[in-house]
Parts: C-alpha cells; sequence; structure tokens
C-alpha cells in the first residue's frame, strides 16, 4: 500500500466518527427526501459501510467492489422508492465530507492532491454507476410502456374490426 493510503487509512480511522456524524446529520436534513424519514442509527450504518467499501477501493486501487457495491444498492434504492436526485445529493453529501475531513487533517502535500484527485474518481464512479443503472432501469420500463402500448393498439384494432363485421339482429 502506498504511503499516502497508510496516511489516509489513518486520518480517516482517528476522524471517522466526526466525518460519520456529520454526513448523518445532514442527510437526515435532505428535506423532502427519503433520507430525513431514516434514524441516526441507520444512517451510520449505511454510511460506515459505504466508508468501509471506498477506503478498500482507494487502498487497493480496485474500482469493482466500488461498482459491485453501487449496482447493488442501486437497485436497492431504486425498490425503495429513492430517485436519482436523492442518491446524487447523498452521495454528494458524503464527498463534501469526506474532503473536508482530508483537507482539514491530512499533512498538505502533493500526496494530498494526488488522493483528493483519487478521491474525487471514485466518487464520480459512484455516482456514474447509480446514474447507468437508473438509466436503464428508466428505459426499461420506457420500453414495456412501448409495448404495452402497440399490444392495446392491436387489441382496439381488433376490437374495432370485431364490431364493424358483426351483423346486428
Amino acid at each position: 500500500m502506498p504511503v499516502s493510503n497508510n496516511k489516509l487509512l489513518k486520518v480517516i480511522n482517528k476522524h471517522q466518527d466526526e466525518l460519520i456524524t456529520k454526513i448523518c446529520n445532514r442527510l437526515q436534513k435532505l428535506s423532502l427526501s427519503h433520507y430525513e424519514m431514516i434514524d441516526f442509527e441507520r444512517h451510520q450504518e449505511r454510511e460506515e459501510e459505504f466508508l468501509a467499501i471506498l477506503i478498500k477501493v482507494i487502498c487497493e486501487e480496485d474500482d469493482l467492489p466500488l461498482k459491485k457495491y453501487t449496482e447493488d444498492l442501486a437497485q436497492k434504492r431504486t425498490n425503495e422508492g429513492y430517485s436519482l436526485e436523492e442518491v446524487q445529493n447523498a452521495i454528494r453529501i458524503f464527498e463534501e465530507e469526506f474532503w473536508n475531513i482530508l483537507v482539514h487533517y491530512y499533512p498538505v502535500s502533493n500526496e494530498l492532491v494526488e488522493l483528493l484527485t483519487y478521491c474525487n474518481r471514485a466518487f464520480g464512479l459512484a455516482r456514474d454507476h447509480f446514474a447507468k443503472y437508473y438509466i436503464s432501469k428508466t428505459i426499461d420500463m420506457q420500453n414495456e410502456l412501448n409495448s404495452l402500448k402497440e399490444r392495446f393498439y392491436i387489441y382496439k384494432k381488433d376490437r374495432k374490426d370485431y364490431s364493424e363485421n358483426q351483423e346486428y339482429d
């Protein structure tokens, strides 16, 4: 693991409670969202899980766990009725607080710039994975609606033909 990753782990481990608390407090204030209805403890669990994945991705320099996690999470959130905007706002809040902790506590150096660049990339990937999932679900839904419209049109046409050909007594 590169030196910058060791420093990152030290900073995050030392300030994890502060980071998670700030994220959870902001999420609970995200008005007109599902996030404002979740109790603080549930927020903590969720954000700690996301932080663990994010740290793993940064330290191992492997995006695959983040991709898998966000795909699974996107499916859960859509099934729970979350909009893409809600999820993107939550990621943005997480990212802002993560950056604030790093900028405040990480030693100022070229390593910090590199680390922030990598973190920016990781958060961008998370947002992209959510967007791709939501878009694919929207396209699937639109295709299903188009299929229903087509079947209804055929049904309506057949009924019209049937009623026109029917002889009345």
